[in-house]
């Protein structure tokens, strides 16, 4: 019978096995498991294990993770300490790439130059009981105190599931399309010596696949829009600075996904989930102009959505908007219309997390403009999780980028929230935004506020503080 085994090159070819040496009777050197995991982080940051990720142990998904998504690749195994395993990753079928041939994927290299960390490699090669996949910018993992007693048997490779060329990722996105799609790991012996596989009871030569059988469990993935959000004390941002300061907002574009997810990574570098939004791409809108009358020569018009001080919109030839309302200072503004459309997510009604001392923590108040842009979404989260205690919002924008009854935040690149009772509170609020890129914070004068650094005043903001005009320098495209 013939088998496989991996070449240097990172694919697969047969091995004749009537050329192979004898096997050994004792001592069973055994690789055990092969899985996709996410890294859990618990004790303060001092202990780390692995949730393996797959149909079987997501059964109520149709998916297990995200084209471009870091991962852990985790290979469980006994009596093999300090061998080195390889490892290559393909799709079950040509549908992604239009063969089953091993991926190209971005692999940790712990020892690269800064900004280098990743490369991209067919052929991924790890050491049994060797923790470097773990390290942290600062080159170390010694914080984990459980990593001998738990992890001593396992081969551990940290990658992302993208390629390194953003036109072979766009190749791959439209293949999988709305879809998900099964890849498959195939192990071996870097030293291409014999071993068991599972729970077999003999030692052979050749390579073994993984994850390729409804029974053994499938790994699934999807496309999404991924962004990444940093606690500013995590040490395992390694993202580019931004004029001398590190950036702490992170996106996988994904030109075909539907949704967006949004993730957090505190200061233990705990993973939290905050959300997944559904995307959407409307015609983009200018700033608002007040008017003392609706124009003539609507074509349509229709009420707008219940819940704030809109009232109806009325719609022209031209793609202007004209909502009305009964807000008393602007009661009539017209929205013009832009020549290219914008992304927006639709935002959650709410967000109460509380994870490892995370909080992340918003409702809104009075209005139905609950529509975002993606990447101010992202800073957004990031300030909710500084600020650490509830904010209550009053709105960014409507589904089709207009935001009356304000002038100033069309195509939701702009958040309003309500003050908070006291100057230290709502300066800890001040700050979450402006170290998250806002550029603009607008306040009131009357009372504390005037004492709000990071701000200035501007008009009609004696209600409200304004947070706008997201600079997307302090974002980083990971696969630009």
């Amino acid at each position: 019978m013939a088998k496989i085994t991996i070449t240097n090159s990172g694919q697969t070819t047969t091995l004749n096995e009537t050329n192979l040496p004898e096997i050994p009777e004792d001592g069973l050197q055994r690789i055990v498991s092969v899985y996709f995991a996410k890294k859990v982080v618990t004790q303060n940051g001092t202990s780390v294990t692995f949730n393996r990720i797959d149909s079987l142990n997501n059964p109520q998904m149709n998916y297990d993770a995200f084209l471009g998504q870091t991962i852990y690749l985790i290979i469980e195994t006994s009596n093999m300490r300090a061998l080195e395993i390889d490892a290559i990753i393909k799709p079950s079928t040509d549908t992604i790439t239009g063969s089953t041939d091993s991926l190209n994927l971005m692999k940790f290299n712990p020892e690269a130059q800064a900004g280098s960390e990743y490369e991209a490699s067919a052929l991924l090669t790890a050491t049994v009981g060797n923790f470097d996949a773990l390290n942290d910018r600062d080159g170390s993992h010694a914080h984990y105190t459980n990593l001998e007693t738990n992890h001593a048997d396992k081969a551990i490779i940290k990658l992302q599931l993208r390629p390194n060329i953003r036109a072979t990722f766009d190749t791959w996105a439209t293949n999988l399309g709305t879809t998900s799609r099964s890849l498959e790991v195939v192990v071996e012996r870097h030293d291409k010596q014999a071993c068991a596989y599972r729970n077999t009871t003999e030692e052979i030569y050749g390579a073994e696949t993984f994850l390729n059988s409804d029974a053994e469990g499938r790994f699934r993935i999807v496309n999404r829009v991924i962004f990444t959000i940093y606690h500013a004390d995590n040490t395992y941002n390694i993202l580019e600075l931004n004029a001398g300061n590190r950036r702490r907002l992170a996106k996988v574009e994904n030109n075909t996904a539907t949704q967006a997810t949004y993730f957090y990574y505190n200061e233990h570098d705990v993973e939290i989930e905050v959300a997944t939004c559904n995307l959407s791409s409307v015609l983009g809108r200018t700033n608002g102009t007040r008017l003392q009358n609706v124009p003539t020569g609507y074509i349509s018009q229709n009420p707008a959505p219940a819940g704030g001080e809109a009232q109806t919109n009325y719609y022209y030839a031209n793609g202007n908007i004209v909502t009305q309302g009964t807000n008393t200072a602007n009661p009539i503004v017209r929205y013009g219309a832009l020549t290219t459309n914008v992304v927006l997510v639709r935002m959650p009604d709410n967000l109460a997390i509380n994870n490892d001392g995370t909080v992340i923590n918003y409702v809104f108040s009075g209005t139905q403009r609950r529509f975002c842009n993606p990447q101010c979404f992202a800073a957004f989260v990031g300030a909710l999780a500084q600020f650490g205690q509830r904010m209550t919002s009053t709105g960014m924008c409507f589904g089709d980028a207009t935001s009356y009854p304000s002038v100033s935040h069309p195509n939701g690149d702009s958040v309003d929230t309500t003050y908070a009772a006291n100057l230290a509170t709502e300066q800890l609020k001040v700050n979450g935004f402006h170290d998250y890129g806002f550029a603009h914070i607008l306040r009131g004068q009357t009372g504390w506020k005037a004492q709000l650094q990071n701000s200035t005043y501007h008009t009609n903001h004696e209600t409200h503080l304004h947070s706008g005009d997201f600079n997307d320098d302090f974002l980083q495209i990971l696969n630009a």
